[in-house]
């Protein structure tokens, strides 16, 4: 079989159709080595970084995989679609693809998964952790870290940010199921919210210490113009 590998590039703007390319990465992204060397052994692979290099549909495939990013997924909706127009197969994965906003098909998947033995990683809301069937399941599939926007432990914060996924109050509980499963995770957390007070910062370190939360990552606080909160703010420069 002839598997054709993509990582799409992005339009330059969101009104335009032209093509953003480079000659060269600043960082290298491993991404595409990282999916030929699962293709097993005795398929034909060609992998395909579209920023540095055309895309030819033209050439002989039997499948067309694409790896796609928020960023990249008009570009890949795209690409997808002119590969379905000449009768290839297309399947479409990547940090865009929510594989557990739908349970029944993730559950499907992660079925499939078991007999490949490989090990995986994801980012899905905390409250699929609070569910012990899809858990169980999740780690015969080979589940090896979760990663989870919390943004914050703090109820009021959550109620103000009208995050709705999971309460506050069950954070600790995620985080004991997935210890006790032997599941790595990995929280991410929003500081300098506006009603964060200096207490704030304190808290949620102790609570991360007495959960033994594997990983946390801190992004600072940056309202987007256009959005609710940044005219409730004003303008950050100011």
């Amino acid at each position: 079989m002839k598997i054709h590998i993509i990582q799409p590039t992005h339009f330059k703007g969101p009104f335009s159709k032209n093509l953003f390319k480079t000659k060269a990465h600043a960082l290298v992204p491993l991404t595409l080595p990282y999916l030929g060397a699962l293709v097993p052994e005795g398929n034909e692979i060609r992998l395909t970084d579209e920023q540095v290099e055309g895309l030819n549909f033209n050439e002989p495939c039997d499948c067309a995989l694409i790896t796609s990013t928020i960023l990249t997924s008009f570009r890949a909706y795209e690409i997808a679609d002119r590969f379905r127009e000449i009768g290839i197969p297309v399947v479409i994965g990547g940090p865009h693809c929510t594989f557990a906003g739908n349970r029944s098909r993730t559950m499907e998947l992660m079925e499939r998964l078991i007999p490949l033995k490989i090990r995986w990683s994801t980012l899905w809301n905390t409250y699929r952790c609070l569910d012990m069937e899809f858990m169980e399941l999740a780690q015969r599939s080979g589940l090896l870290h979760i990663n989870m926007g919390v943004e914050s432990i703090n109820r009021h914060a959550l109620e103000n940010m009208k995050k709705k996924t999971i309460p506050a109050e069950s954070l600790s509980e995620v985080s004991a199921i997935l210890r006790r499963m032997g599941i790595s995770f990995s929280f991410n957390l929003i500081c300098g919210w506006d009603t964060d007070s200096l207490e704030d910062f304190d808290v949620t370190l102790d609570f991360l210490i007495k959960n033994k939360v594997h990983v946390a990552f801190f992004n600072v606080f940056s309202p987007h113009k256009g959005t609710k909160i940044y005219d409730r703010c004003g303008d950050p420069q100011y």
